[in-house]
């Protein structure tokens, strides 16, 4: 897929400062127009521009500390409407940058927010700027690096960049399949909000039973560094549990070697996943995952559902709970790295709990996991859209559309013709991005000229209200 040009309107940083869960900064990284979109692929049906930001805020580690963490959030270009939030959950990465806030994930924001959603694109603890180690399908970690994202997005609310409506859609791919399943669960445990709808999608929601039983078998299977990142994450963060069954315990010296390497990020994680396929070949001839363990340590994962090391796996499982939501897990039955199994187990036992809203669907059944993604991404779109609301976020619309300023970008002399129909005093406020009012005015029907030469050049954002009546506001560009 080919990325499109783009025009980058402007970079600003804003910075907040509080007690609790805090936006550091962000900055717009790309505009993509309607036309922009529609030629990426004739099938996405653009409906608005969209405006893709970078942002940084505050969470915490696995230890409980503070820390910051990075991701993207994009949002249509409308005057005064209130959009759904929609949370995106990314797959699996394969060093610490490759993540949203860097990559083509950044277009992928673009292409879901013009279907009129704001996106907010986690990169995850420890990946992007939050320090430390990724905790690799940690339910909990991923449910609270999200819900963090999200309060991050809402605090930007009447900043002239974010209006949101009450609708919360979660989906995710992959990874982000497992992670989008641990954030609805962490939203709904906690009742913070009410879910809309959530869509996971090609996820191993049951690491305990069906990956492992997919990984570990007789089958060659290819994608062994996922086995690696996984025991890593869970001999770090389950210490009670593992604390006897270090990397060098668990897994062959050659294959131990590798997971270390790649744990001080000396090699991406596909890096390691080649090296190992190599061994394999070298030392067995087929790709079995199950070989990388010491012979012992395979024996009784295999056969000893009491073994710490499932114990552990069993806590990373988020398949076995009651949605009270509309969920839909999409899936492809031919998928070669994340079984399909993983959602139609979790469809029954969802279901066994008395789940009234709960189902797996197979979008394009020869489909591997790389060949799934459009079709399941799709389907995922299709099914948001049947409960999507966009709202007005103001009163009196006839009024406020005909409210004409000009000329945009502008030189100093600024223009607004208001309608006769608004008898009484309109005020209009000219902020800068990081949140400063450098203008204010009063001014009434009919034409007016404003001098606003004294603000300088750049990108500011206008508002012009009613009293508490109607309002609306906007990019102006002065230069």
């Amino acid at each position: 897929m080919k990325k499109p040009v783009f025009i980058l309107l402007f970079v600003f940083v804003f910075v907040l400062v509080g007690n609790s869960q805090d936006v550091v900064n962000f900055r717009i990284l790309k505009s993509y127009t309607k036309e922009q979109l529609k030629n990426i692929n004739p099938i996405i049906n653009a409906k608005y521009d969209v405006d893709v930001y970078y942002i940084e805020y505050t969470t915490k580690k696995i230890n409980q500390e503070i820390d910051t963490a990075s991701g993207i959030f994009s949002v249509p270009v409308a005057v005064d409407t209130k959009f759904p939030i929609l949370v995106y959950e990314h797959g699996t990465s394969g060093s610490r940058f490759d993540v949203p806030s860097k990559d083509d994930n950044q277009l992928l924001s673009a292409v879901i927010g013009t279907y009129g959603y704001i996106c907010a694109f986690p990169d995850y603890i420890g990946l992007g700027i939050s320090k430390g180690f990724h905790p690799y399908l940690h339910p909990e970690s991923e449910s609270w690096a999200t819900i963090d994202l999200i309060k991050a997005v809402k605090k930007l609310n009447g900043q002239g960049i974010v209006l949101y409506n009450d609708q919360l859609f979660i989906t995710g791919y992959s990874q982000g399949g497992h992670s989008a399943m641990a954030v609805s669960r962490g939203i709904q445990e906690q009742g913070l909000w009410q879910i809309t709808a959530s869509a996971p999608m090609s996820g191993p929601y049951s690491v305990s039973k069906e990956m492992k039983a997919f990984t570990l078998s007789d089958k060659e299977y290819f994608f062994c560094a996922y086995l690696g990142d996984v025991y890593l994450s869970a001999m770090k963060i389950y210490d009670d549990l593992l604390k006897d069954y270090n990397i060098e315990v668990a897994f062959k010296p050659e294959y131990a070697k590798l997971i270390r390497k790649f744990e001080a990020e000396e090699m991406s994680l596909w890096d390691m996943n080649t090296k190992i396929i190599s061994l394999m070949k070298e030392n067995n001839g087929k790709v079995m995952p199950k070989r990388m363990f010491v012979d012992s340590i395979a024996k009784a994962v295999l056969t000893n559902e009491e073994h710490p090391i499932n114990k552990a796996l069993k806590r990373m499982d988020v398949c076995d709970w009651k949605p009270e939501f509309p969920l839909k897990m999409i899936y492809c039955k031919g998928d070669n790295q994340v079984t399909y199994r993983n959602a139609v187990y979790t469809d029954s036992l969802m279901n066994a709990k008395g789940a009234a809203n709960v189902s797996s669907v197979d979008v394009f059944t020869s489909g591997d996991h790389s060949s799934c993604f459009n079709f399941a991404l799709l389907k995922t779109i299709q099914f948001f859209g049947t409960y999507q609301h966009i709202g007005s976020s103001r009163v009196g619309d006839e009024e406020i559309e005909s409210i004409k300023v000009f000329p945009n970008p502008n030189s100093g002399l600024l223009r607004i013709v208001l309608p006769g129909e608004i008898s009484s005093e309109v005020n209009i406020t000219i902020v800068r991005m990081d949140g400063r009012k450098v203008y204010e005015n009063a001014i009434s029907s009919g034409k007016n000229e404003l001098d606003i030469s004294s603000i300088g050049t750049g990108v500011f954002f206008i508002k012009i209200m009613n009293g508490s009546m109607m309002s609306k506001t906007g990019k102006l560009f002065v230069r």
